[in-house]
């Protein structure tokens, strides 16, 4: 048995846990498969909230762009977004595949304004380069919850997902408190294509991975770091399970905070 870790072997270990610091496995066998460096384009969305516009009427916007998730990922667009406050989002997508967005947003103008952005990378290792450096670690704390939304859900139950999104998500204004806006995170990396791993079954219905979150500092007291775990944990995962309680998460994803982890695995 081999025992890999970041300060031995960093790519080993770097695609052993998933490029997320809280993975864990246990490997016995491992084969690896050669294939050609595939060509890309890489572009992103920058989609901002009107002084004018509700945190309501922004939310809709953006339950009717999940909604268009299925299609362009049928057509081998994949990537990340972030949705921070005030809100605002990116959707690493780009050219025809993303006719959908612009129809959608231009017809939002009064809502959101918007821009395409083209990235000049086109091969995987010229995206590599310009990628941050692996292993890098933000300061302070954090707590998250998650839940993969299906397909069905995003597009058949737009009105209920704008309204859990809403309350997941960064607020318009900073909170009062002192404390960092919530956050959301999405990806869309997702394949229908089934495979023996420990992920899931229900992540091969799934259109995004959503990610809601919540960061502290060391100066935010006992009672305010717990309230914040509270509310993650039960108040906002809660949300994210009753949009479709068919839907589940990373298998390895279970928290030791969470009283409810058998219904957390789906």
């Amino acid at each position: 048995m081999r025992f890999d870790y970041g300060c031995q072997n960093e790519d080993l270990w770097w695609v052993i846990r998933g490029g997320g610091g809280g993975t864990f496995g246990v490997i016995t066998k491992l084969t690896v498969k050669a294939y050609p460096a595939p060509k890309l384009v890489i572009g992103g969305f920058d989609i901002r909230a009107k002084i004018h516009t509700s945190e309501d009427q922004f939310y809709k916007v953006m339950a009717k762009a999940h909604a268009l998730f299925p299609a362009i990922q049928g057509v081998g667009v994949h990537g990340y977004y972030t949705v921070t406050g005030p809100p605002e989002a990116e959707v690493l997508t780009f050219n025809n595949a993303l006719e959908l967005f612009r129809k959608l947003f231009e017809a939002s103008n009064s809502t959101v304004t918007w821009s395409l952005t083209k990235i000049p990378v086109s091969t995987w290792q010229e995206l590599l380069k310009v990628l941050p450096d692996i292993g890098t670690v933000s300061a302070g704390y954090d707590i998250r919850a998650s839940r993969s939304i299906s397909r069905q859900t995003v597009t058949e139950k737009t009105e209920e997902f704008a309204a859990v999104y809403k309350k997941i998500g960064p607020t318009k204004k900073a909170p009062s408190n002192g404390l960092p806006n919530l956050s959301i995170s999405g990806t869309l990396t997702i394949s229908p294509k089934p495979v023996n791993n420990a992920l899931h079954p229900s992540w091969r219905n799934a259109t995004v991975h959503l990610i809601t979150g919540q960061s502290w500092t060391d100066s935010t007291n006992d009672t305010a770091v717990r309230n914040i775990i509270h509310d993650v944990t039960y108040r906002k995962l809660t949300l994210l399970r009753e949009l479709d309680l068919a839907q589940g998460v990373y298998l390895n994803e279970v928290r030791w905070h969470s009283m409810i982890t058998l219904d957390t695995l789906g």
